[in-house]
């Protein structure tokens, strides 16, 4: 889903039980947790939730990671299945209910009301997984290389690379201006703004926030994206 301030909806605790809580509330001082609980479950993880109230997550059933959103409008779970080994992880729900994730190791996208994935393949692409899906359905994808450039699934069927950050040379290290060797994204907005960090091993061990435009080319920030662009910020 997109990131626009407070969200109405927040997840607030993750519990690395069989019950997790969810901080349900149209105002901070509105909150009250709700108690999520999977039958049979030995561990549930929350990753993200959505302005309707569903989240997604990974569920943790017979030793085996099961994606699987939950309804706080119902209290309702429900298990989203793999392609094989029923493995499965959810990473972001989106406002129309699809869930970002990840199915027996490989990029999967659960279109809305589906319980199997119903996309694993990319423009003749697979990655390791899906990190998220906007509401205009753009994905976010990560490989399983992680010197490989994370890439946007766009609504049109095309793929594109997200470009190498660089930054400046640091006085204290002698070192000119670099490419990141090591970068990851997290998340996109319905504008196609992607953010994310990256790591410069060797230059005073960087970690930077980033931002991809919507034409890929990336800005080294502290920041938060929204819908439209980015705000910055520690």
């Amino acid at each position: 889903m997109d990131k626009i301030g407070i969200r109405n909806l927040v997840i607030c605790a993750l519990a690395l039980s069989a019950v997790t809580s969810v901080c349900l509330g149209a105002t901070p001082d509105s909150f009250e947790f709700v108690e999520v609980e999977v039958p049979g479950a030995t561990d549930i993880f929350l990753q993200d939730i959505n302005e309707s109230g569903v989240a997604t997550g990974t569920v943790v059933l017979d030793g085996l990671d099961r994606a699987f959103i939950w309804d706080s409008r119902t209290n309702s779970t429900t298990i989203l299945s793999g392609t094989a080994t029923e493995s499965g992880f959810g990473f972001e729900i989106n406002s129309f209910g699809d869930v970002a994730g990840q199915a027996d190791f490989t990029a999967a996208l659960w279109g809305a009301g589906s319980v199997t994935p119903t996309q694993t393949d990319f423009n003749g692409s697979t990655f390791l997984r899906a990190q998220s899906v906007s509401d205009s359905g753009e994905i976010l994808l990560q490989p399983s290389n992680t010197l490989a450039r994370p890439s946007v699934f766009r609504s049109d069927g095309t793929l594109d690379n997200l470009q190498a950050p660089t930054g400046p040379g640091y006085a204290t290290s002698g070192v000119p201006s670099f490419a990141f060797p090591r970068y990851s994204a997290v998340s996109i907005n319905s504008s196609g703004f992607v953010v994310g960090s990256a790591f410069a091993s060797g230059v005073n061990d960087m970690r930077d926030a980033i931002i991809w435009n919507p034409e890929g080319i990336p800005t080294i920030i502290r920041s938060s994206v929204n819908d439209t662009t980015f705000s910055r910020g520690r």
